[in-house]
């Protein structure tokens, strides 16, 4: 749920010039304490790779490679949470129309409102 989040946070959605971040505000979730260090090392990583078509995950030989370098030793569980993680970033920052991943009703009240407010400008001629 975090980097899906953070992904859609930083989504500019189409006919926006503004990321949802910047439209909506909004908090990352909290991430359990046991796996916290996970969302650090994919921001040192590089979240995505960039492709012909968009954003795509990262590989296994990119995490092995970053694992190297860095000396950080991973697990095989965290190096697939990495991979897994990246390919949920990738899916949802490639995807303009995507929805508030987060099933609340005060922030998709604030999204709904955001964006009933700007049909009623564009409806004025604002």
């Amino acid at each position: 749920m975090y980097v899906q989040m953070q992904a859609w946070l930083r989504t500019t959605p189409k006919e926006r010039k503004q990321t949802n971040e910047e439209l909506y505000g909004g908090d990352l979730p909290d991430v359990d304490d046991d796996f916290a260090h996970l969302p650090v090392f994919l921001q040192e990583i590089g979240t995505v790779g960039d492709g012909i078509n968009g954003r795509t995950p990262l590989t296994f030989q990119e995490i092995e490679a970053w694992s190297r370098m860095t000396h950080i030793t991973l697990s095989g569980f965290e190096a697939s949470s990495l991979r897994l993680m990246s390919a949920v970033y990738a899916h949802t920052i490639n995807d303009t129309d995507a929805r508030c991943p987060i099933d609340s009703e005060l922030v998709q009240d604030d999204v709904n409102k955001v964006n009933a407010d700007m049909w009623k400008a564009i409806a004025v001629g604002g």
